[in-house]
C-alpha cells in the first residue's frame, strides 16, 4: 500500500492530500485551459492575417504554438498550411517578375529570347525557398488530413498541387 502511494507520488497521480481523483481533475483543466488558449490564438492570428497586419515566418511561429498547445486540432494545421501556401506564391510570382525582367535583358541584348521565356516558366523549379514553402503546406495540409476529414474538400486539393508541381521537378 505505502509502496503504490510513493509510486504514485513519484508520476504526479496524487495531489497533497494523496488523492488521484484531484490529479486527474487537474490535468482535464489544464486540457481545457490549453484547447481555450489555442482556439484564441488562432482566431487572433486569423484576424491578424485578413486585415493584413502580419505575415511570413510571424503568422506561421503563432500557428505553430496554436498546434503545440493543441496538437490534434486539424483547423491549426490547415490554417499553418494556407500561410506557407500564400507565401509559396508570392514567392513564385516574385521569381516570375525577376524572370519577365531578365528575359526583357536578354532580349535586348541580343540573346535568344526562347532561352529566356522557357526560364520564365521553370524559374520556381529550382527555388529552394519556393520547395521549403511547399514543403511546409503540404506538411501541414497532410496533418490536417491525418487528424480528421473535416476539411477534406479544402486540404486536399491543395495538398495536390504543390505536391505534383514540385513532384514533376524533384
Amino acid at each position: 500500500e505505502a509502496d503504490i502511494a510513493t509510486t504514485r507520488a513519484e508520476f504526479g497521480l496524487l495531489d497533497d492530500a494523496g488523492s488521484h481523483v484531484d490529479a486527474r481533475n487537474q490535468r482535464r483543466k489544464q486540457a481545457s485551459a490549453r484547447r481555450g488558449l489555442a482556439k484564441r490564438l488562432v482566431l487572433a492570428t486569423d484576424c491578424l492575417v485578413e486585415a493584413q497586419m502580419r505575415h511570413g515566418a510571424d503568422v506561421i511561429q503563432r500557428y505553430k504554438l496554436a498546434i503545440d498547445l493543441r496538437p490534434t486540432w486539424d483547423r491549426a494545421y490547415l490554417r499553418c498550411g494556407r500561410v506557407f501556401d500564400t507565401m509559396l506564391a508570392r514567392r513564385r510570382r516574385e521569381l516570375a517578375a525577376s524572370a519577365a525582367a531578365a528575359s526583357g535583358a536578354l532580349a535586348r541584348g541580343g540573346t535568344q529570347q526562347q532561352t529566356a521565356g522557357a526560364f520564365a516558366d521553370n524559374v520556381c523549379d529550382f527555388d529552394i525557398v519556393a520547395h521549403e514553402h511547399a514543403r511546409g503546406a503540404i506538411n501541414h495540409y497532410a496533418q490536417c488530413l491525418e487528424h480528421s476529414a473535416k476539411y477534406a474538400e479544402t486540404a486536399l486539393p491543395r495538398l495536390l498541387t504543390p505536391w505534383f508541381v514540385f513532384a514533376v521537378t524533384s
